[in-house]
This record gives structure tokens, C-alpha cells and sequence, in this order.
């Protein structure tokens, strides 16, 4: 997993903060495959005047996915807007994984059972009728 880290105005971005940011989101690489962005740019909407605006924009790109996921956290610190925007990227990254897990064993459930039952019902099929189909299949040119 790469992780960027961009401060918007420059002067945010501090090496305290960097390191807290990284901290926090390098736990998303267990979830994560090897090849994917994480980008985190951290922004103070207002600059001195204070108040809620700290924001944190993170957007995750995975290989071979269409459509990054965005998150955007605003709190009156940043410590806590990075720890909202971790937990909610954490959650959506573990539901997209559901979801394509789940997707795949639904198909590869459906697959399997079709093959059991077409199994159980050729066992149930006699000897002398799989002579006679394959017979007439062969005087057919099959």
C-alpha cells in the first residue's frame, strides 16, 4: 500500500501530525491489496479564524477497480478528523471486500450445488441406458 500525505496550505502539515496520520492509516494496509493509493490531504478551510474546519479528504484507489472511494472528515482538530476519516475508510474498504466475497461465493455456491445434483441424478441413471444413448449417438456421427 502507498501512502501520500499532502497539507494544504503547506504550513499544516506538520511532522507531529505526519507521523500520527501515518500511524493511523497504515492500519488500513491489512485490509488493503499491495498496489493500492492511499492519498490524504489535509486542509484548514479557514486558516486562523479557527472553529470546525479542519478537514481531512482521503481517497483510496485500488487496482482494477473503476470508481475510488472518497471520504471527507471535518472536525474542530485534525487528530479527530483523522480518526474519523480511518474509521470510515476501515469500514467501507471491509464492506466493498464483503461484498466481492460474498458475490463470488454466492456463484461458486450455485456452481457447485448445479454439479452435485447433476451428479446425483447421473449416478441414478442405469447402466443399459447409458449403452443405448451412447449407440445411438455414435450411429449419429457424435
Amino acid at each position: 500500500m502507498q501512502l501520500l500525505l499532502k497539507g494544504r496550505p503547506n504550513e499544516v502539515l506538520t511532522s507531529e501530525l505526519e507521523s500520527y496520520a501515518r500511524d493511523k492509516f497504515s492500519r488500513l494496509e491489512k485490509f488493503l491489496p499491495d498496489p493500492a493509493t492511499v492519498e490524504v490531504v489535509l486542509s484548514d478551510e479557514r486558516g486562523v479564524k479557527g472553529g470546525v474546519d479542519k478537514a481531512v479528504r482521503v481517497t483510496i484507489t485500488e487496482p482494477h477497480q473503476k470508481n475510488p472511494l472518497h471520504i471527507e472528515e471535518i472536525s474542530e482538530d485534525f487528530r479527530s478528523s483523522i480518526d474519523l476519516a480511518r474509521e470510515r475508510a476501515e469500514r467501507m474498504v471491509l464492506k466493498v471486500r464483503e461484498r466481492r466475497i460474498d458475490f463470488h461465493r454466492r456463484i461458486l455456491g450455485r456452481s457447485q450445488r448445479i454439479l452435485s445434483e447433476t451428479a446425483r441424478q447421473t449416478a441414478a441413471i442405469p447402466g443399459w441406458v447409458w449403452k443405448t444413448v451412447r449407440r445411438q449417438l455414435s450411429r449419429r456421427g457424435w
